[in-house]
């Protein structure tokens, strides 16, 4: 039986202006977002839908799910220091932009059922 790979959605704070956070993730190769714990369902590769003030906003590729084991030091896209806490993270690369939002929500969740395809309509004219 194939296992069907689990899609992630993770709630950015609200200070983050999407077009700039895009641009860093193209100039650093990926960036860095908290998890509070590695998702079972996941794997590289995944898509990693963001949501801001209660509406999708982009999305970008898991490359890889990451345990710091200490804080680390990186700069935001306004060239402010910030601290990675130790604990998990996912590295995403290439985010994209969507068509307008289809809907919105609160918190951090696995993307199921038809969610799924609202989720990936709003990219459809990527292709």
């Amino acid at each position: 039986m194939e296992t069907i790979m689990a899609d992630i959605k993770l709630t950015l704070s609200q200070h983050k202006c999407i077009s700039r956070e895009a641009e860093h993730m193209e100039e650093q190769g990926g960036l860095l977002y908290p998890l509070h714990t590695k998702p079972k369902e996941t794997e590289p590769g995944c898509w990693v839908y963001f949501i801001l003030r209660g509406h999708l906003v982009a999305r970008a590729k898991a490359i890889e799910f990451v345990k710091l084991m200490q804080r680390t030091q990186v700069c935001d896209y306004d060239g402010k220091n910030l601290w990675k806490r130790p604990g998990w993270w996912v590295k995403c690369a290439g985010m994209e932009l969507p068509l307008p939002s289809p809907g919105g929500f609160r918190g951090f969740q696995i993307v199921r059922g038809d969610e799924q395809q609202r989720f990936e309509w709003a990219f459809d004219w990527l292709e």
